[in-house]
């Protein structure tokens, strides 16, 4: 791939990872204008390379790339003729992961008074 044609396919990915791609564009609802806010993240490398196996003196050559995205929700602006307020979006994994991670926690120190009580 050339470089006019990486830098095409980046183009085209950052017109893509757009709020409005994955949440709808800004909406009039009842007086309000409601905003959707993400985090939007893209990223991408490559590599290649060429080179003679020494044993049977082939010339040989290679190369790859890769490219990702993420659009996650991060929460709405509300804005009225009065005021503006933020309504985050909750973030059930984070949540999730808290959660596993305090009862783990839980779980060590309950046992090492455990183990302290027997000796």
């Amino acid at each position: 791939m050339t470089f006019e044609g990486i830098k095409e396919l980046i183009d085209q990915v950052g017109r893509a990872a757009r709020v409005e791609s994955v949440f709808g564009e800004s909406r009039e609802i009842a007086g309000r204008t409601v905003i959707p806010v993400a985090r939007v993240c893209y990223g991408g490398g490559g590599g290649g390379g060429e080179g003679k196996a020494e044993e049977s003196k082939q010339q040989g050559c290679g190369g790859g790339g890769g490219l990702g995205v993420g659009v996650r929700p991060v929460g709405f602006l509300v804005v009225t003729e009065e005021a503006e307020r933020w309504v985050p979006v909750l973030d059930v994994t984070k949540l999730a992961m808290a959660g596993a991670m305090v009862a783990g926690m839980a779980l060590w120190t309950i046992k090492k008074i455990a183990t302290r009580r027997r000796d």
